[in-house]
């Protein structure tokens, strides 16, 4: 059944908003998070509308059309539920039908099954409003107030409770939660006092046009930890605390880190301290539009730990204060998809854990696996001294490494821009820098624009092992500070590693412009190559297909071992040279000392042997690389 829920006439103002900014543009921001009804406090959060716009970019230049289907807000005539003054807008909405109708104009039970209980007039309790203990049961609080915690109490107390066991098809729509005089921002006994409690597995649960304000510390919005197959989506979030307790727990506003199949859709929260949404498995998270005002350590917009299965899309998160990072997967999150969102992130307040904690755009640690990262748009921002005396405000714009050696992770046709104001301060675009051991870490047809680094390969948070590979991709210079390098270390006694294939390099961004400590102990050793397709054909020149095909350099090591597809053809990447503070090679005469500054030593990997067999004929080919080339070999 389609209903018309009555907005009050501020979440109207929003919706329209949403209206504006969601849509099929990439995430393209469309609101202003520059003024002090969106931050609390507003100090040194002015980076997002004053800091001068980078290079001649269109606002998302890669961007791609989500999903069809989803229904969108719309705005329209009185609907048929409540009595609505005029002036109040109406969206569209899918909620179940019920038998049954029962008004409501107090806290009560909701006990009875297959029943939409509908608000009256506001209300204000002294502890908790509403307690769900049936199925099948819709609240519709049909555009009015409900104010719980107006007294103090000594125990938790929710605006709405669900904890029974064995409930489903529950609805929780239209209308605005709040927290009363008895909730204290600072009350560490007041933990958890959620506006929205629903503390058990609800298949078919939908949370929609909720406007919700709170501020006791440790408390969600919307706590959902075990929904299943439900719904979230037009809701108005807003999160005016500041306190943390233990920001392990992850404070998010939208917690729904356990619960499969969510689709969390179309919610503005205007303010986050730590985290926008905590989603689980199989979720598909898009067109939200979240704000991060952080006061701890790891305060993501989006954040999937240990999730198998998920999509992300067309969300605009912008973020300010200890340590924003757009969305996160980390700790084992696996199999998904995050395409056309838009990230802004800066790093403006100092850390009583850290100091200067930074920002990042995206963040990849600690185990992940098989995702597709693609079409998004992340703007990282820097500034010296900003944070404090000596305390740079400082950013990377991916912050990744996959510790596994067989994971896969590609990064395509992402925007990444990480800059600072006057060329001192950290500003990496691509920093792997967590453990990294494996090559499927793959960033393809990026464009990257930095002026203090494009690519950043170690520091201290870890090393970048395991030859990430960079191919394609367009490296921009942005300024002309002193201090710009395209690739760097940061960290002279660690390992980085890395392979550069077929990048382009503009505005003074140069293969050769390099701070890779090769005075250091760690291994310092980057590849630069070309993309290579072999094409096998036979006698009578018809593609050869299934043909084995391996590829050895000078030294006899085999590089790349394959097959030929059913157009005979076979891909790959060969490194020409490599930078390196290696001192020996075991080809006599390709070693080449300090061509790279003191230490930085090259080494060439030319000629290559192409090896090619099927049906016991073999033949091979002796080549050279040293641009992209099609290599032809007949069998």
């Amino acid at each position: 059944m389609k209903v018309r829920f009555a907005a009050f006439p501020l979440l109207a103002a929003a919706l329209m908003l949403i209206l504006v900014g969601c849509g099929t543009d990439g995430g393209k921001a469309s609101w202003d998070i520059s003024g002090e009804d969106f931050f609390a406090p507003a100090e040194n959060n002015d980076f997002i509308s004053e800091f001068p716009q980078i290079g001649n970019e269109p606002s998302n230049p890669r961007t791609e059309t989500p999903s069809p289907g989803e229904p969108s807000p719309t705005v329209g005539a009185h609907g048929a539920i409540g009595a609505a003054s005029a002036g109040v807008a109406f969206w569209d909405a899918e909620i179940p039908h019920r038998s049954r109708t029962v008004m409501l104009s107090a806290p009560a039970v909701l006990d009875q099954p297959d029943t939409e209980y509908i608000l009256a007039q506001d209300i204000v309790v002294a502890g908790s409003a509403f307690i769900i203990t049936a199925a099948n049961v819709t609240l519709n609080l049909n555009g009015r107030t409900v104010t719980y915690a107006q007294s103090a109490s000594s125990g938790p107390v929710y605006g709405i409770n669900l904890i029974e066991r064995g409930l489903s098809d529950v609805a929780i729509v239209n209308g605005k939660i709040r927290q009363g005089n008895g909730a204290s921002e600072s009350d560490a006994t007041q933990r958890g006092w959620h506006p929205v409690n629903i503390l058990r597995d609800v298949p078919g649960l939908k949370i929609a046009g909720l406007k919700v304000e709170y501020r006791t510390p440790e408390t969600f919005a919307i706590n959902v930890p075990w929904g299943r197959n439900g719904e979230i989506a037009h809701n108005d979030l807003h999160d005016t605390g500041s306190f943390i307790i233990d920001r392990h727990q992850l404070v998010a506003v939208v917690k729904a880190n356990r619960a499969p199949g969510m689709t969390i859709r179309h919610n503005r929260i205007l303010r986050a301290r730590q985290a926008g949404i905590d989603a689980g498995p199989g979720a598909v998270v898009h067109d939200n539009e979240i704000v991060i005002d952080s006061h701890s350590t790891n305060s993501y917009g989006i954040v999937l730990y240990n999730v198998d299965g998920f999509t992300v899309h067309n969300n605009t998160i912008k973020g300010a204060g200890e340590h924003p990072i757009g969305i996160g997967m980390v700790s084992g999150t696996r199999n998904g998809e995050v395409y056309s969102n838009r990230v802004e992130v800066q790093n403006t307040r100092g850390s009583a854990e850290y100091g200067a904690t930074g920002s990042a755009g995206m963040r990849m640690t600690w185990g992940t696996d098989k995702v597709e990262v693609r079409n998004n748009h992340i703007t990282v921002k820097a500034q010296a001294n900003l944070v404090g005396p000596g305390l740079d405000s400082w950013g990377r714009g991916l912050w990744l490494g996959l510790p596994d050696a067989g994971a896969a992770v590609l990064f395509r046709d992402n925007t990444i821009i990480a800059v600072n104001k006057d060329g001192r301060a950290k500003a990496a675009g691509i920093a792997v820098v967590c453990g990294n051991r494996a090559p499927g870490l793959v960033f393809r047809n990026n464009l990257v624009t930095s002026n203090w680094a494009n690519v950043l390969l170690t520091d201290d948070y870890g090393d970048a092992q395991g030859f990430p590979r960079f191919i394609g991709n367009t490296f921009r210079k942005q300024d002309d500070h002193s201090t710009y390098r395209t690739v760097r270390s940061q960290y002279a006694g660690r390992i980085s590693t890395g392979n550069f294939f077929s990048n382009v390099y503009e505005n003074g961004a140069a293969a050769d412009s390099m701070e890779m400590e090769f005075h250091g102990s760690g291994l310092k050793e980057i590849g630069f190559g070309w993309r290579v397709r072999l094409t096998v054909r036979d006698a009578a020149n018809h593609p050869v297909s299934g043909a084995t095909v391996r590829i050895a350099d000078n030294s006899g090591d085999v590089v790349f071992s394959g097959s030929t597809d059913a157009d005979g053809h076979a891909f790959t990447e060969l490194v020409e040279f490599q930078a390196t503070n290696r001192s020996s090679y075991v080809v006599a005469g390709q070693l080449t000392k300090d061509v790279f500054g003191l230490y930085g030593n090259r080494i060439r990997k030319n000629p290559y042997t192409v090896t090619v067999e099927k049906n016991g004929v073999r033949v091979s080919e002796v080549i050279e690389i040293k641009a992209d080339r099609e290599v032809e070999i007949g069998l």
